[in-house]
Formats: structure tokens, C-alpha cells, sequence
């Protein structure tokens, strides 16, 4: 997520120190760092709600592996009480694929939680910068409207 964290620490203050303090330029230089937030936003909250939808397939994959190892251990001890080795051994090797796979979803959904709370604080900064940036674009508005009419 390079795209959403830029150098500096504080992403509010990197993106006001750039606006240009003198009159039309600042007001050119407000509206294209508003845009340019915009487009990022858009593009936070997409990976967010990408790997939300992650998430959800992941729960859904970890829950038919859950099933597929009641399952085939059901269906080993059943073959185990026919005598048949055979068909137990066969569907014990199916129920440890189906519980190796369900660690492997598991850590793969615990490793997904940091990650989506990283977005939400990226999402927060980039409404919080601008917030700002609006309001110092209504401000500039609202001097050039007053300085007009004198």
C-alpha cells in the first residue's frame, strides 16, 4: 500500500506544506491536491472493500474445510467400525487435508484483520486531509469574494 503512505509521517502536513502561499496558484494548487486526494480515497477504499470480500471468501473457504474434516473423520471411523483400513486410511488422509487447509485459512484471516485496520486509518488521514483542504479552499473563496467587492 506504498500508493498510501507517503514519506512523511504526517500525511495532513506533507499535503498542506506542498499548497503555494500566494493567491491564484494556491487556489489552482488546492483544487488539484483536492482531486488528487479524491482519486486516492477512491482508490483506499476499494483495496478496503477488495479485501473485505477477501475476507468473506476466506471465512466461507475456512468453514467447508471445517465441514470437510467432520466429514471424512465421520466417514473414517464409520470404514474403521466396517474393518475396512482401506477406505479409513483413505478418509483420514482426506480429514488432515481438510484441517491443514483450515490452519492455513485461519492464519491467512488472522493476518487480514491488521491489514483492513490499516486501510480505515489511511481512509481517515486522506478525509482528514481533505477536510482541511476544503476548508482552506472556501477560505481563499471567500477572501478573493470579499476583496472584489471593496
Amino acid at each position: 500500500m506504498t500508493f498510501l503512505s507517503p514519506h512523511r509521517s504526517d500525511f495532513t502536513a506533507a499535503r498542506m506544506e506542498a499548497i503555494p502561499r500566494n493567491g491564484e496558484d494556491r487556489g489552482r494548487s488546492v483544487r488539484c491536491r483536492i482531486a488528487e486526494l479524491e482519486g486516492i480515497l477512491v482508490r483506499a477504499r476499494s483495496i478496503g472493500a477488495a479485501r473485505i470480500a477477501e475476507s468473506c471468501s476466506l471465512q466461507r473457504r475456512l468453514e467447508h474445510a471445517r465441514e470437510g474434516y467432520v466429514f471424512w473423520t465421520a466417514k473414517a471411523e464409520v470404514a474403521a467400525g466396517a474393518g475396512r483400513q482401506d477406505l479409513a486410511k483413505a478418509a483420514t488422509d482426506k480429514a488432515q487435508l481438510a484441517k491443514d487447509e483450515a490452519v492455513v485459512l485461519t492464519e491467512r484471516i488472522a493476518g487480514a484483520g491488521p491489514l483492513l485496520c490499516e486501510i480505515e486509518a489511511k481512509i481517515a488521514q486522506i478525509k482528514y486531509a481533505l477536510c482541511r483542504l476544503r476548508q482552506v479552499q472556501s477560505i481563499s473563496r471567500s477572501r478573493q469574494g470579499g476583496g472584489s467587492a471593496r
